[in-house]
């Protein structure tokens, strides 16, 4: 059995983003350091990201349905994925994709 030797040479490391920083990060919201508190208007961007049962919920569907139209419908939002197992969708982008089909619906009537 052979073990692999590792090399004396250090690799740079990145520092993992967290999921509240990647989110930030998607929506160019700046870093700040860690002792000054955010701005308003940055927690509130934060506070508008619905999770898949909060999106469910606001659609009134059940989360089945909003990750098959998350992978078949192309209008519709796309979600953001803070890490492997938390996914968001912008609160704001959901509710003007319902406003389109709203729209779509009145036309075609």
């Amino acid at each position: 059995m052979q073990t692999e030797t590792t090399s004396a040479t250090p690799r740079h490391h990145t520092p993992a983003k967290n999921g509240a920083q990647q989110l930030r990060t998607h929506l160019g919201v700046p870093e700040n350091p860690a002792h000054q508190r955010p701005e308003k208007n940055h927690v509130q961007l934060l506070r508008e990201c619905l999770r898949v049962k909060g999106v469910a919920a606001f659609l009134g569907c059940g989360v089945a349905t909003v990750w098959r139209r998350t992978k078949d419908d192309p209008t519709f939002p796309k979600p953001i994925k803070l890490s492997e197992r938390v996914t968001v969708w912008k609160l704001s982008e959901i509710e003007a994709w319902v406003d389109s089909r709203r729209m779509q619906s009145t036309v075609a009537a």
